[in-house]
C-alpha cells in the first residue's frame, strides 16, 4: 500500500487479551482508505500471534526489544505514510464511524491539525460505564488555557496531521510513557488549532493492567510537572518545580488523590497565577470565556476545600466573579454545604 491518506497507529504490548477486539474495530471502519501500522513493543504474551492472524494488506507489523510507549509511537509517526494519523490503542474500540467523521473534519476545518472525540467508558469485562464522558467542543475556544492546567480527552480519540509535526520539527519524546500524549499535544497547540467531535466514537476501557494504572505514581506525577512547567513557559511564565507539581496533583488526573493532598505552594497563590497566566494567552490572541474559568476556579475549589477551606472560599469566589450564575449549581451547593459541616465539626 503506497502512501494511503491515513495511518491507523497503535503501539502493543502485552495485549493479548483485548487485541482482538481493538483489531477487530479498525479494520470494520466505514473509511477504509488506510495504513494500519502496528509496533510491538517487544510482547512476551500472544500479541504477535494474534496481529499476525489477520489476513489484511493494510496491516503493517513492525517488531522490536522493549522501549516504552512513546518511543514506539516516536518511531510510528516516523514511518507512517499517510498525513493523518489516527492513534489507537490495544485495549480500546472504535466506533465504526470514528474515522470516517474524523477525516471529514479535519478536511473541512483546515486550522486544526489535532481532533479528538468524546468517550464511552467501558470496565475490563466490556459493560459501559459512562454512555458519554470527555470535555466538548466548548474548550475548542481556548485549548490552550486548558492544557495549562490538565491534558483533554483520550489519546485513543485523536486524529492529528503529520504535516503539523513536520513543519515544526514534533514528535513524542521517548521517556514520557504515561503522559506522552499531553507532553506533544502541549506543544502542538503552540501552532495549531484543536478540535473536538461531540460525539463518544471511542470504547475507553478501564482496567487495572492499564498503562495509567501500573506506570510508577512519583514517575508520573514528575513527567506530567514536566509538561505542565514547559507550558507555562512557552506562554512567557515562569513556575517553580514545586508549583507544577501540585499543579499536576490538582488536575486529577495523576495517580495522587487530588481531594487528600495538601496544597502548599499553592495556597494563596493560585487564583494569582490564573490571572497571569490569562493575560500572558490574551497577548498572544487567546481570551478564554469567563464561564470556562469559573468552572475552573469552582472544581479547584471543591479539590482543596478538605484541607483548606478558608482559600477554597476564596477560589469560590473567584468563580463567581467570572459567572455569577455558578452560585446556583449543584456543584457550588455541595461545596458551600460541606465547608459548613467541616466548620460545626471543627467548632
Amino acid at each position: 500500500m503506497n502512501n494511503p491518506p491515513v495511518t491507523v497507529l497503535m503501539s502493543v504490548y502485552n495485549g493479548a487479551r483485548y487485541l482482538g477486539e481493538a483489531i477487530d474495530s479498525i479494520l470494520g471502519q466505514t473509511y477504509r482508505d488506510f495504513e494500519f501500522l502496528i509496533i510491538d513493543d517487544g510482547s512476551t504474551d500472544d500479541s504477535v500471534d494474534i496481529i499476525n492472524g489477520y489476513d489484511d494488506p493494510r496491516i503493517r507489523l513492525q517488531q522490536h526489544s522493549n522501549r516504552g510507549l512513546a518511543e514506539s509511537l516516536r518511531q510510528g509517526v516516523i514511518d507512517s505514510r499517510g498525513d493523518i494519523i489516527v492513534r489507537a490503542d490495544q485495549d480500546d474500540i472504535s466506533h465504526y464511524r470514528r474515522f470516517e467523521e474524523q477525516v471529514t473534519y479535519l478536511d473541512q476545518t483546515g486550522s486544526v491539525g489535532l481532533v479528538r472525540t468524546l468517550l464511552e467508558i467501558i470496565n475490563a469485562n466490556g459493560t459501559t460505564v459512562s454512555g458519554c464522558t470527555g470535555e466538548t467542543s466548548l474548550v475548542t475556544s481556548a485549548p490552550r488555557w486548558w492544557f495549562l492546567w490538565r491534558n483533554i480527552g483520550s489519546h485513543s480519540s485523536a486524529a492529528i496531521r503529520k504535516s503539523v509535526l513536520l513543519e515544526h520539527n514534533l514528535n513524542y519524546r521517548s521517556g514520557m510513557d504515561g503522559v506522552e500524549d499531553f507532553d506533544l499535544w502541549s506543544r502542538m497547540l503552540c501552532h495549531t488549532g484543536f478540535g473536538v467531535i461531540d460525539k463518544p466514537l471511542v470504547k475507553y476501557r478501564v482496567h487495572p493492567t492499564s498503562l495509567m494504572q501500573t506506570t510508577d505514581k512519583t514517575v508520573q506525577q514528575s513527567r506530567f510537572a514536566l509538561v505542565i512547567r514547559e507550558g507555562f513557559e512557552a506562554i512567557g511564565m515562569q513556575i517553580t518545580a514545586s508549583v507544577a507539581t501540585e499543579i499536576a496533583i490538582l488536575s486529577g488526573q495523576t495517580l495522587i488523590n487530588p481531594v487528600q493532598y495538601r496544597y502548599v505552594h499553592l495556597i494563596h497563590q493560585l487564583h494569582l497565577i490564573a490571572q497571569a497566566a490569562s493575560c500572558c494567552l490574551e497577548e498572544l490572541g487567546e481570551h478564554a470565556p469567563d464561564r470556562m474559568r469559573a468552572a475552573q476556579f469552582l472544581e479547584w475549589a471543591c479539590y482543596v476545600a478538605p484541607t483548606s477551606p478558608a482559600y477554597a472560599l476564596r477560589l469560590l469566589s473567584e468563580a463567581i466573579r467570572y459567572h455569577p450564575r455558578i452560585v446556583f449549581s449543584r456543584q457550588t451547593v455541595i461545596l458551600l454545604a460541606n465547608l459548613i459541616k467541616r466548620t460545626r465539626t471543627i467548632g
